[in-house]
């Protein structure tokens, strides 16, 4: 069941999390994923978010295809990128505050077949930063919306 249209009679969750799938979604499905959560997540609740963030105030949408084994795929999207910014700004226009705080992944990822999957590759500032077949750089966040507070 798509996060988009949730099931009314689902109930509510003391905490609700989602993990790494705030990127498949466009800017028009943005608020509803974020409404959605809020409103399955209990009012004493907690939400949690992981998802890659962009921290240059720059809002990307990306559709992508791939070449594997020779052939060519179908057009994906999976890759939109969203600014702090635009985050912080569509939950506290839901009425609530956020906190957001960086993952730094603590081991090496290697190269695998599918160029999409991310790996690290080691930069002069991150020895450990993310980066994909589309060479964009990764950069991972956690996003906790405690509904205990109420943005005023």
């Amino acid at each position: 069941q798509s996060v988009l249209n949730l099931d009314e009679s689902l109930g509510t969750f003391d905490v609700v999390c989602a993990m790494g799938c705030m990127s498949i979604f466009n800017d028009d499905e943005l608020t509803v994923f974020w409404k959605n959560l809020i409103r399955v997540c209990s009012p004493d609740g907690l939400i949690i978010v992981f998802a890659p963030l962009n921290s240059c105030g720059v809002d990307a949408l990306i559709s992508h295809r791939k070449r594997m084994q020779g052939k060519l795929g179908e057009w994906e999207k999976g890759w939109n990128i969203f600014s702090l910014e635009t985050v912080t700004e569509r939950i506290k226009g839901l009425g609530y505050d956020v906190e957001i705080e960086r993952f730094k992944l603590p081991i090496v990822i290697e190269r695998k077949d599918d160029p999409i999957r991310t790996w690290t590759h080691p930069t002069n500032s991150d020895p450990l930063q993310l980066i994909n077949g589309l060479q964009l750089f990764i950069d991972h966040f956690f996003i906790v919306v405690d509904l205990k507070h109420r943005d005023h």
